[in-house]
């Protein structure tokens, strides 16, 4: 996988470590999502379809396909989207910083230098739980980029879903130790 960053290291940077996110925990956390969102939709549609004088008594049936199009609909549209953001997703850290590559249409990459991150929060969220794994993320913060905890909220540097956070965490801080002549 040292090869999917290739194309950003700068000139003496060496990778550490490249991981992956846990696939089932983050195809459980995205299809969470949808599902939350769909609850919402469907709810308010369910009352449209059944108000009185909407749909004839005998017509009930219109309402039944209705409902189970609107739970499959979002579940079918979503997973290539799923899918291909599992496949471009992957975190490294060099000797100089942290990389975070993703992208669904394309690949996009976000880099943290290791001298300028102050503060890194692992996070272990109920899909941690769930999927009965050790499994977590981490949340890298720095002056420019801070750590903003709106519970699991996207954005910023994070390793998401990933295996083993603590163990990540310790190795991590190290690196950034060392980057900033503490250790």
């Amino acid at each position: 996988m040292e090869q999917l960053f290739e194309v950003i290291l700068e000139k003496g940077e060496k990778i550490v470590r490249v991981s992956k996110p846990i696939k089932a925990k983050l195809m459980t956390s995205c299809y969470a999502w949808v599902l939350g969102m769909w609850a919402i939709c469907y709810a308010g549609g369910i009352w449209v379809l059944f108000l009185p004088g909407i749909l004839a008594p005998d017509h009930w049936w219109i309402g039944l396909i209705a409902s189970v199009g609107s739970l499959m609909l979002p579940l079918l549209i979503s997973a290539p989207f799923f899918s291909a953001y599992y496949k471009n997703r992957c975190y490294c850290y060099t000797n100089k910083r942290v990389i975070i590559r993703t992208g669904v249409f394309g690949i996009d990459y976000k880099g943290l230098d290791l001298k300028a991150i102050d503060a890194v929060n692992v996070y272990v969220s109920f899909f941690d739980k769930l999927v009965k794994k050790n499994t977590g993320s981490l949340k890298f913060g720095s002056k420019a980029s801070p750590i903003i905890d709106y519970g699991n909220a996207s954005g910023g540097y994070r390793f998401t879903h990933i295996e083993k956070p603590y163990e990540l965490y310790k190795e991590i801080k190290e690196y950034i130790d060392h980057a900033k002549g503490i250790a």
